[in-house]
C-alpha cells in the first residue's frame, strides 16, 4: 500500500510541477488601447503583466478597423481589432437577433430588473450587440493564437462586453483549455446613477460569467455586492495607481494657487470652482487659479469667456489638454497650493491620485469613491457635493489660515496616502501577480 501512495504522490507532484511550468497567456479586452487614446492606466499596468505572462494578446473593441496603433507594447504583447458594432442601425440588428436573444438557454438579460420599457430596450440592445460581436470573433481570434498555451486568463478591462466575449470563448474556441475570466470594474460600468436612464444592462449575467471581478474602489465594490446573484463570482478590490514623481513637502505658496485638472463636462462643474475663485477675490484674497484639461475648443472658449467676465485679469490660466506625464511634470515644478475637484460624480479620480503623489493637499467634493483617497483634515478636505461657490470659498479661506507646519504635515500625509493606495508600482505588481497565480491554479 505504501508503494502505491508513494507512486500517487510522485505522479501528483509531477503533474503539479508541469502545471506550474506551463506557459501562461493573458487575453485582454479593452475599449481602445493600444490604439487611439484612453485607458492610460492599462498602458502603465501592461508592463507589469508582461513580466508575469509568456504572451499577451489585446483585443480592442471600440476603434475603427483601420485605426493606427498609437502606443508601444512589450515584446511579448500584440494587439488586434474586433470590428466595432456601431450604434447606427442598432434597431434593425436587434430585430434580426431577437429570436437568438430570447431563445438562448442562458438569458443575457434579467427581466426582473426592468423598471420601465427603456430598461428592457437597453438590456435587449446589449444582448444584440454581444451576439453581433460574438459573430465577429472567429475572424479575429483563431486556434493558432492560443497554440502552446493551456492556462489562459481572459481579462476584461471594463465590466461590460469583454466579459460576455470571454464567456463565449471559454465555451467554444477555448473549451479544452484552462480558462479563468476576470474583469475590472470602474465607474460608468458600475454606478447606475451615472448611467444613461439610471440602468446598466446585463449585470447579473456578467457577474455569473466572471470568476473574479476587481472593482477599483470600495465604492464600486458596494454596488456590485448589491446586484450579485451568483455565488460563483468573487468580488475583490484592486486599485489603480499613478507613477511616482519627485514629490516634495509643499509650502503654502504666495499667491495662493489653486490647480484643477479635468475635462469640462458639465458634471465636473469647473464653472462652480471659477465662481468660488471670484468670491475669494471679492473678499480681498490674492488667489490665482490654473486649470488643466479639455481639448474641445468650444468648451475651452466658453470657460475662458466666463473667466474674462468674472475674474480679475491675469489671475487665471487654462492650459488645455496635457498628457499625463506633462501634468505630473507641472505638479513637480509649479508652486501650487492645493488641488481642487468639485465634481458631482466620480469613480476614484486619477487627477486626485496624481495630486497626492506630488504632495498636493486636496479639496474635493464627497463624490463617488473620492473619500477613499481624500481623508478630511489629514491629507486634504472633503466638502458636500451640493456645495455653493460661497461655501467652497469658505473652505479655501480656512486653508489660507492654516499654519505653515500644519500645512506641511498635510502635504506629507498626501504623499503617504498615494504610496499606500495609489502607487502604480505597488498596485499593478499586485494585480499582475494575482492574475498570474490564477493561471497557475
Amino acid at each position: 500500500m505504501s508503494s502505491v501512495k508513494v507512486g500517487l504522490s510522485l505522479n501528483c507532484s509531477t503533474k503539479s510541477e508541469n502545471r506550474m511550468s506551463s506557459k501562461k497567456m493573458l487575453l485582454v479586452f479593452t475599449d481602445s488601447y493600444p490604439y487611439d487614446v484612453g485607458e492610460e492606466f492599462f498602458e502603465q499596468e501592461i508592463e507589469y503583466q508582461a513580466r508575469n505572462f509568456d504572451k499577451i494578446l489585446i483585443v480592442s473593441q471600440r476603434v475603427p478597423v483601420d485605426a493606427k496603433q498609437t502606443r508601444s507594447l512589450p515584446d511579448n504583447a500584440s494587439a488586434k481589432i474586433l470590428p466595432p458594432v456601431l450604434n447606427s442601425g442598432w434597431l434593425i440588428r436587434l430585430m434580426k437577433n431577437f429570436f437568438s436573444i430570447v431563445g438562448t438557454k442562458e438569458p443575457i438579460f434579467n427581466a426582473r430588473r426592468w423598471k420601465n420599457p427603456v430598461n428592457a430596450l437597453q438590456d435587449l440592445k446589449f444582448a444584440s450587440k454581444l451576439i453581433d460581436m460574438r459573430r465577429e470573433l472567429p475572424d479575429v481570434l483563431q486556434p493558432s493564437d492560443f497554440a502552446g498555451f493551456e492556462d489562459i486568463v481572459i481579462y476584461s478591462y471594463w465590466f461590460f462586453t469583454g466579459v460576455g466575449l470571454g464567456a463565449y470563448l471559454r465555451d467554444t474556441l477555448l473549451k479544452d483549455k484552462n480558462v479563468t475570466i476576470v474583469s475590472r470594474a470602474h465607474a460608468y460600468d458600475v454606478d447606475e446613477k451615472d448611467a444613461p436612464f439610471g440602468f446598466i444592462p446585463a449585470r447579473s449575467y456578467l457577474l455569473s460569467k466572471a470568476d473574479i471581478v476587481f472593482p477599483i474602489s470600495n465604492y464600486a465594490s458596494d454596488f456590485l455586492q448589491k446586484v450579485k446573484v451568483s455565488p460563483k463570482a468573487e468580488i475583490e478590490v484592486a486599485r489603480l495607481g499613478v507613477p511616482a514623481v519627485n514629490h516634495k513637502i509643499r509650502e503654502n505658496s504666495h499667491p495662493f494657487t489653486i490647480v484643477s485638472c479635468s475635462h469640462l463636462a458639465p458634471y465636473k462643474r469647473v464653472d462652480l470652482l471659477l465662481q468660488a475663485v471670484s468670491v475669494l477675490q471679492s473678499r480681498g484674497y490674492e488667489v490665482f487659479w490654473e486649470h488643466i484639461g479639455e481639448s474641445d475648443p468650444n468648451r475651452l472658449n466658453a470657460i475662458k469667456a466666463l473667466a474674462r467676465d468674472t475674474l480679475k485679469a491675469d489671475t487665471y490660466l487654462f492650459r488645455g489638454y496635457l498628457a499625463n506625464q506633462e501634468v505630473r511634470n507641472l505638479y513637480e515644478s509649479q508652486p501650487y497650493s492645493i488641488f481642487a475637484n468639485v465634481s458631482d460624480g466620480e469613480g476614484v479620480p486619477v487627477s486626485i491620485m496624481e495630486a497626492l503623489a506630488s504632495g498636493l493637499p486636496v479639496l474635493a467634493t464627497d463624490a463617488g469613491g473620492t473619500r477613499e483617497l481624500v481623508h478630511d483634515g489629514i491629507n486634504g478636505w472633503i466638502i458636500p457635493v451640493d456645495t455653493t461657490p460661497a461655501q467652497i470659498a469658505d473652505s479655501v479661506e480656512k486653508i489660507l489660515e492654516i499654519p505653515a507646519l500644519e500645512y506641511q504635515k498635510i502635504s506629507k500625509s498626501a504623499i503617504k496616502t498615494w504610496d499606500e493606495m495609489a502607487n502604480a508600482a505597488k498596485q499593478y505588481s499586485r494585480m499582475a501577480m494575482r492574475l498570474s497565480d490564477l493561471a497557475s491554479n
